[in-house]
């Protein structure tokens, strides 16, 4: 059986004019005679209607060749697998993943996608490129913003600090890692970004940190199919930008990775520049989990589940529970990572709320094992409650601080959806 490129299909073959397929009047054909037809003539206009339904037609069956592959059938471990590389599985979650949306596709057809993807050339296999990755995972260290490096400084202590806890939680036989000070935190950027030691000297190629690019490896759902169409519907008025909210939305088709579709990451990591390999890739994923990666992060797009089962049944959320250390057999073991200073987030306007956002709630209802909170955010709405395990410990009135996820709106009320709660325990 012959196994197509999807990357070629959705860039080649989804314009090829000279394939027919059977429509629903006989026999058509893609065509771009549309193009030189004048509307302003009713005869061009009838024609060219013609032409855009026919078009239409076309591009739906092909675009169900690619709905209809099965991720089995193209053995992606097969060709994509670093032989000797280390690294972690993550689940894609709800509404998907798109990465490559930068690349240019799409023609005058409501029909067809509007966004570009990213397909392994040699597999057509949709894949995270590494570069991509390393640009997420660099993005949380200071070096790259001169004036917010404090703030910066603080977000990694604290991706560490919660990366031990997942370590701990999961009782993995890994060193938790270590307390880092600012200079300890550029040395590790520097070395992994850059790659430069201590001095500032450029270490050879063989002795880097290297990133490859993380490919799709099994669809826990769908049939084993993962990749669907979407539309995003911008509503924006040129004419009079303060009318947008008022004006009828455009929908832009635009194809995506599904969720429940594992991808796989992977690296080739050094035990250099202040942690351990099996540390940083532990700390990886937890910047993954946390930041998410590809476009439209911010509207939930490009987030993942930690593969791993009992991570599913166990949420980490008080950085500043112990944990359970575990020596590793060439160094010292760090000492615990100090309890978090719960600076509550101050009230912010609902309409300037972004994806990774910080907000504070209070648990107003706990029952059935799901939280729901009251935020402090400006504006109406109503926050979604949702499933969080071993939650009967935090009665109404408990404090937390909350990630805020997305805002959506259902039956005429805006729901604000938030994760990872950090209680505040006296």
């Amino acid at each position: 059986m012959r196994i197509p490129n999807l990357g070629w299909m959705y860039y080649k073959r989804f314009y090829d004019t000279s394939e027919q397929i059977q429509g629903k009047d006989g026999g058509i054909k893609l065509s771009f005679s549309f193009l030189k037809f004048s509307s302003s003539e009713s005869k061009d206009s009838t024609v060219k209607k013609r032409i855009i339904k026919d078009n239409a037609e076309v591009f739906g069956h092909r675009s169900q060749l690619l709905y209809q592959e099965r991720l089995t059938s193209h053995k992606p471990t097969d060709f994509l697998a670093i032989p000797d590389s280390t690294g972690f599985d993550l689940v894609t979650t709800y509404p998907g993943l798109l990465c490559g949306s930068g690349y240019s596709h799409g023609i005058s057809s409501e029909t067809d996608y509007k966004l570009g993807f990213f397909f392994d050339h040699t597999t057509g296999l949709p894949v995270i490129p590494g570069s991509s990755v390393k640009g997420v995972l660099r993005s949380v260290f200071p070096g790259l913003y001169e004036n917010e490096k404090s703030e910066r400084y603080r977000f990694v202590r604290w991706l560490i600090t919660q990366t031990n806890n997942r370590i701990s939680v999961e009782n993995l036989q890994v060193q938790l890692l270590p307390n880092l000070d600012d200079d300890s935190i550029d040395e590790l950027e520097n070395f992994i970004f850059r790659g430069e030691n201590k001095t500032g000297k450029q270490i050879s190629y063989y002795h880097r940190d290297i990133f490859f690019n993380a490919f799709p490896v099994i669809s826990l759902s769908h049939q084993g199919c993962f990749l669907r169409n979407d539309y995003i519907t911008p509503h924006i008025n040129r004419a009079n930008l303060a009318l947008s909210p008022f004006t009828n939305p455009t929908p832009l088709q635009f194809l995506k990775v599904l969720p429940k579709v594992k991808f796989q990451f992977q690296f080739k990591l050094s035990d250099q520049g202040g942690l351990l390999s099996i540390q940083k890739k532990h700390f990886f994923k937890e910047i993954l989990l946390t930041l998410g990666i590809g476009a439209k992060t911010n509207v939930g797009y490009g987030q993942f589940d930690d593969d791993n089962p009992v991570a599913e049944k166990i949420k980490i959320n008080n950085p500043g529970d112990a944990a359970t250390q575990v020596n590793h057999p060439s160094k010292p073991p760090a000492p615990p990572p100090p309890p978090p200073v719960f600076d509550f987030p101050k009230s912010k306007p609902f309409d300037r709320l972004r994806n990774g956002d910080r907000i504070t709630g209070t648990v107003v209802n706990n029952s059935n094992g799901e939280l729901l909170f009251k935020v402090e955010v400006e504006g109406e709405f109503q926050v979604k409650s949702f499933k969080y395990a071993s939650s009967s410990d935090y009665k109404p009135g408990s404090k937390a601080i909350l990630d805020f996820v997305n805002k959506q709106k259902e039956k005429g009320i805006w729901m604000l959806m938030v994760k990872n709660p950090k209680f505040h325990k006296e």
